[in-house]
This record gives structure tokens, sequence and C-alpha cells, in this order.
């Protein structure tokens, strides 16, 4: 190949390379802005990263998914459910160990949770899909200590798939609870009735006992009063009784 050949296939590489660099460019650049992901694609890093167990690390790009006009539902199922994975080990201990609270940030992120996850369930039409959504809509309510609300949404996950074994225990364990919960109330209020009814037996009895007394130093006033009476009486007697006596002593 001779020299002049040589420049010309260069030159003609130089732009070629120039072409691509220029398209790849206009790829990046819209309207002078960087070319977003697209939602699968936010969709599928968040996925990859929540398989990973990186909780954390998947909230952002499940919001910026959740940003697209088109498949909310997914979206939010997953942002909802990536934050009670995120969260599970604090809501284990608050269900398990006795005493043990929630703390305001995870009863928050547990309320936003359940916000998505109504929000999957409006526009969701896969039916297994939607039983999923309420099965863990009914994890978040049971950590909350919404019992009832928590039996209802376990309910209408097994309406919609009754094969789902996991949904079927947690409300089991919902109704137990719920049962154990009506029968300590019952005893509070069993428990609270005895001793306002002690109460009133005590103040009944201290009254009786007032009462007593008051007419025990009533009585006693009254004997004072007869004693003093008495002795008034005899008093007068004696007077009346010496005037009338005979003077023995006579002038004569």
């Amino acid at each position: 190949m001779s020299l002049d050949k040589k420049k010309y296939t260069y030159l003609a590489l130089a732009l070629v390379l120039a072409i691509a660099f220029i398209w790849v460019a206009c790829l990046l650049v819209i309207d002078g802005k960087p070319m977003q992901k697209s939602q699968n694609e936010y969709l599928k890093e968040a996925n990859l990263l929540h398989a990973d167990s990186l909780y954390d690390e998947a909230v952002e790009p499940y919001m910026k998914a959740i940003g697209f006009d088109t498949q909310q539902s997914l979206a939010n199922y997953n942002a909802a459910t990536n934050s009670l994975f995120k969260n599970y080990e604090q809501m284990n201990k608050a269900f398990n160990e006795e005493g043990y609270q929630l703390s305001p940030e995870i009863g928050s992120a547990l309320s936003e949770s359940l916000q998505k996850l109504e929000t999957a369930a409006k526009s969701q039409t896969d039916t297994a899909r939607y039983s999923a959504i309420y099965h863990n809509a009914g994890v978040a309510l049971h950590m909350i200590d919404s019992l009832s609300q928590a039996a209802e949404a376990y309910k209408e996950a097994l309406r919609k798939n009754p094969a789902d074994e996991d949904a079927r225990y947690n409300l089991a364990v919902v109704l137990h609870q719920m049962k154990n919960n009506s029968s300590q109330q019952q005893q509070q209020q069993q428990q609270k009735e005895e001793k306002e009814e002690e109460k009133k037996e005590q103040q009944e009895q201290q009254q009786e006992e007032e009462q007593k007394k008051e007419i025990e130093n009533m009585e006693q006033m009254l004997r004072a009063l007869m004693q003093d009476e008495k002795e008034i009486r005899e008093k007068m007697d004696k007077a009346e009784q010496k005037a009338n006596r005979p003077d023995s002593e006579k002038n004569w």
C-alpha cells in the first residue's frame, strides 16, 4: 500500500470514529441533559441490589423507577418489599422479643411501605402479584400491631392465592394473638371491676364506721347533757328542801 493510500485510509478511519463519537454523544445528550436510564433498567439495577441484600443501595433506583408513568404497580411493590427486607431484623425483634419497641424511623418506613403497597394494589391485574401485595401489607400491619387490619390483608391475599401457605400461617398467628389479647383485655377488665368493687366496699365500710363513730359521739354528748341536767335538778331539789325546812331557833 502506498503512503497516499495509507493516508486516505487513516483519514477515513478517523472520520468514521468521529461520526461514531458524535452519534454516541447525541444518544447520551438530549436537550442538553444526559439521557436517563429506562424504568426497566432502574428496576433491574434495584432488583440485583436487593437480591444481594444491598437494601439501602436499592432504595434510590427503586424510587427512580417509581417516577415513571408506566409499571407503577411493580415499582411500588418492589420498593415496599425492599423496605420490609431492609428493616426485617428489627421488625422480627419487635415481634419475638417481649418489650422491644420499633424505632420511630422504622415505624415511618412501614407506613411508607403500606402506602406504596396500597398504590400498587390499585392498578395490579396479575392475581399472584396482587396476592403478594396483600401478603406483604399483612406483614407490615402485623409489625405495627394493627392486628385486625393485618388479618384482613392476609385474608385478601388468600382469596386471590389460596395456595399461599405463609399467608395462611401468618393469619393463624394473628388470629391467635387477637384471641389472647381479647382474653387479656377481659381479664384486665375483670380485675379492674373487682378493684373498683373492692374500693367501693372499702368506702362504704369507712362511711359506716364514720357514721357509727358519729352516733357514738352524739350518744356521749347526750349522756353528758343528761348527767348535767340530773346534777342541776339535784342541786335545785336540795336548795328547795333547804328553803322549806322549819327553823329550829325561835326568838321568844
